[in-house]
C-alpha cells in the first residue's frame, strides 16, 4: 500500500508540473481519484465499429481516453492483466 501511495504522490507531482506548464488553473481533487471500474474500462477488441457519420464519430472521440502505463506490470495500481 505504501508503494501505491508513493506512486500517487509522484503522479500528483507530475500533473502539478504539467498544469504549471500548460497554464491550466483548475484544481484536481485528488481525494476523488479512484480506480476505474470495469464499466468504464472497455477493452479495445470489444468496442463497436465507428459510425460513418463524422459528427457522431467526433462526439465519441471527445470522450475517448487511452491509458498507457509505463514501467512494471501495474499491479500496485490494481491492474490485473498485461498493459
Amino acid at each position: 500500500m505504501a508503494i501505491a501511495i508513493e506512486k500517487l504522490l509522484k503522479l500528483q507531482s507530475v500533473v502539478t508540473g504539467f498544469i504549471q506548464i500548460s497554464g491550466e488553473t483548475q484544481q484536481i481533487e485528488w481525494s476523488k481519484i479512484q480506480t476505474p471500474t470495469d464499466e468504464v474500462v472497455v477493452p479495445y477488441d470489444s468496442m463497436a465499429p465507428l459510425s460513418e457519420d463524422l459528427t457522431e464519430t467526433k462526439k465519441l472521440l471527445d470522450k475517448f481516453v487511452v491509458l498507457k502505463l509505463n514501467g512494471g506490470l501495474g499491479t500496485a495500481m490494481g491492474c490485473t492483466g498485461p498493459k
